[in-house]
């Protein structure tokens, strides 16, 4: 029997039916809508750890793809930590192992797949086109980088690392004419900056751009770790992109990994999402459907939407917040308790506000239990202790503390708040480690990062007291978001700070960088907002 090719354009693409070659006789049912399961995963990244417990997640989504019964796998990319055969290998017996009969797999080649680590010279770029064909090679990817495929009558197309985004869309615009009511997968390891939730850090903004002219791309991507337990990782807008977790490390003690099942057929796209330890689905009540043909114009996971079409979290009746506070004795202790449905509750804002001019100004914002809802039931958290530094505090004054549960999507539940007076007076030296006293200095960026490599170094003993100056609108519904990276992967080092959409304002950031380095600054808030840091204060307790 023959197989069925095809050549549209500048695109070679394989017709399949449910993930495998099909021939000519078999097209009548590709042509009349049948269905496809598509397992993917993404950030798969083994060799990470040395347990080697990577291999076994990705042996374990196998498994639950195995018994779901998919047709085709996907990976969206950083497959391995670093390149080194042996990972490739791994990774291909696992496959083998589970799937003996063999399985349509479709891999994104990037960043993470091309370096090697030496132990002297650190980090080695290789050739990319030389370690991604060596990649293909022993993961027996017989697609290569360039994958084109078509499963229930619906093109996907993948591109690795430093693909020239000209040809992405030359290569859309053959697909959509070989396809005309039909959407176009595209699967790029970056996601599309400002479309699924962490692209606003770290997305791809000229592909964002191209794509807005094509509505009917669906791009399925990786690279900001996290879970796909978070609602915001599915996003409509000019088009639609979907974001993938990762396996790399925890979000939380005992947080989930997860992966995807798609259901494809003519009609629609539905993601279901499942914890690949447990087995167990993420709300099966309500699996995200992408219906066809997509209409930009009712984007059913649009942020603007979904704001008013899902619940916000909310405290339980008679809930109460708790908050003591003596700087000789650590600082701000804010007890309160989790919200009746954790599972839309994205974090908690906990603030302090002091008076001033006769006015309560907010002054200090942290997030609280970020990545509770990608826990399961019995292990989220039932009362939280957060803790603010004691740098954060004037002697003896009053304070009010509040705490706010954040939506995905800037909707709020209802605030509980409590006076605190302040105990006790903090001792100790203070010394300006950065001052914007000029132009050059004020670190005025209408982007990501703002804080360079340098200008603040942290050692085992020494606590910072960075103080922002947030210029943003009032009416403006999102606010300006804060994180302090340090060295080490780029590990979180304390806190995130939430500026809310005030006016000008200043906002005080204390962290304790034991033992690293603090290398920049980040802010995500809308485009074109202006951010601010001020002055930096090292902070050295008494007698060191």
């Amino acid at each position: 029997m023959k197989n069925t090719w095809f050549l549209t354009g500048v695109m070679l693409f394989a017709r399949v039916v449910c993930g495998a070659e099909v021939p000519s006789a078999s097209a009548e049912k590709d042509a009349a809508g049948g269905k496809c399961l598509i397992g993917i995963v993404s950030d798969t990244h083994v060799g990470a750890h040395s347990s080697g417990f990577q291999f076994a997640l990705v042996k374990s989504a196998y498994r639950l793809f195995k018994r779901i019964g998919v047709d085709a796998v996907i990976n969206l990319g950083d497959i391995a930590n670093d390149f080194r055969e042996e990972y490739y290998v791994r990774y291909r017996e696992i496959s083998r192992s589970v799937f003996p009969e063999g399985v349509d797999e479709i891999f994104v080649y990037h960043g993470h797949d091309m370096f090697m680590r030496d132990p002297k010279r650190g980090r080695v770029n290789l050739d990319k086109d030389k370690a991604f064909s060596d990649v293909a090679r022993l993961l027996g990817d017989r697609h290569g980088q360039y994958a084109k495929r078509v499963f229930a009558g619906t093109p996907f197309l993948s591109y690795p690392l430093g693909v020239d985004i000209a040809r992405i869309e030359r290569e859309i615009i053959a697909a959509e004419k070989e396809f005309p009511s039909r959407p176009v997968f595209v699967l790029h390891h970056v996601p599309c900056s400002h479309t699924s939730a962490g692209s606003e850090h770290e997305g791809d903004r000229k592909l964002r751009e191209m794509l807005n002219r094509h509505p009917r791309a669906v791009v399925l991507s990786g690279h900001v770790h996290g879970t796909i337990a978070h609602e915001g990782k599915i996003w409509q807008g000019e088009f639609t992109a979907v974001g993938f977790g990762d396996f790399k490390a925890r979000m939380l003690p005992k947080g989930r990994f997860c992966a995807a099942v798609m259901e494809l057929s003519r009609v629609k796209a539905v993601i279901r999402r499942y914890d690949v330890e447990s087995g167990e689905e993420l709300r099966p009540e309500d699996p995200w459907t992408l219906e066809f043909p997509y209409d930009p114009q009712r984007p059913k996971y649009s942020p603007a939407v979904r704001v008013n079409t899902t619940p916000a979290p909310v405290f339980p009746s008679g809930a109460e917040v708790s908050a003591e506070c003596d700087v000789r004795a650590g600082g701000l202790t804010v007890t309160f308790p989790a919200v009746t449905n954790p599972e839309w509750a994205e974090s908690y804002a906990v603030g302090i506000a002091r008076k001033s001019g006769g006015a309560s100004v907010p002054f200090a914002v942290q997030q609280a239990g970020a990545g509770e809802y990608s826990l399961s039931s019995e292990n989220r958290t039932k009362k939280f202790k957060v803790f603010f530094d004691p740098a954060y505090f004037k002697a003896d004054e009053e304070i009010t503390v509040s705490v706010t549960p954040n939506g995905f999507w800037g909707n709020r539940g209802n605030t509980l708040s409590v006076p605190c007076q302040v105990r006790g007076e903090r001792v100790g030296k203070w010394r300006r480690a950065f001052t914007a006293d000029d132009e050059a200095k004020a670190l005025v960026l209408k982007g990501k990062f703002l804080l360079q490599e340098g200008v603040i170094t942290s050692d085992r003993n020494r606590r910072y007291r960075v103080v922002l100056e947030v210029e943003s609108s009032a009416a403006e519904k999102e606010g300006v978001g804060f994180s302090i990276w340090g060295q080490g992967g780029g590990s979180l080092i304390r806190k995130h700070l939430d500026a809310g959409p005030y006016p000008r304002r200043r906002y005080v950031f204390v962290f304790n960088g034991t033992p690293r380095t603090c290398r920049w600054l980040s802010g995500a808030g809308p485009l074109g907002k202006v951010k601010i840091l001020e002055y930096a204060i090292d902070i050295t307790e008494k007698g060191e």
